[in-house]
């Protein structure tokens, strides 16, 4: 597991403002212009240092979005097949929402489930759950974890060219 990895929204400008030596969004520490792996603004040094980036993986979407973008942005992928692709070849879970935009702007928005590690514990629940039981009906308290982290995900619209757009 990622050892800074963030799990809940954070605002980088909060940040920024109660950290202001620091460069590393993720660790804190104040690092030099190359030893920083992205810097999230052009003006600046605030960004994800290199050792940070090693271990990457995306706790909260909206807090994470400038690594997420950047990351997607250096791959290149030209379609919307191969964006969702890399997100599950990460183990993540994104639950389509609707359809949007015409012509070059048209894609797909999903919802992406912020807290992974616990919606994936509560897939394999349910899995065990479903062999034991012959009629697969949801106790309540399943309902109202699912309901949980559906509701707490972050939308995420991804263009049929492959360009995203991530909204906080």
């Amino acid at each position: 597991m990622f050892k800074y990895q963030k799990t809940s929204y954070e605002s980088i400008y909060e940040w920024m403002s109660n950290n202001p030596d620091a460069s590393c969004f993720y660790c804190g520490k104040k690092r030099e212009d190359d030893e920083m792996a992205h810097s999230f603004f052009p003006v600046g040094n605030v960004g994800i240092c290199k050792l940070c980036m090693m271990d990457f993986r995306i706790g909260h979407l909206a807090t994470d979005r400038h690594v997420v973008e950047r990351i997607l942005e250096e791959k290149g992928y030209k379609r919307k097949v191969d964006v969702l692709n890399w997100f599950r070849r990460k183990g993540y879970q994104l639950l389509e929402a609707d359809e949007f935009g015409e012509g070059e702007y048209k894609g797909t928005s999903f919802n992406f489930i912020n807290n992974n590690e616990q919606w994936n514990e509560l897939q394999k629940e349910l899995m065990a759950q479903s062999k034991m039981k012959s009629d697969q009906v949801f106790w309540i308290e399943e309902n109202d974890r699912i309901a949980e982290l559906s509701n707490g995900a972050t939308r995420i619209e991804i263009y049929n060219s492959g360009k995203i757009h991530i909204v906080y």
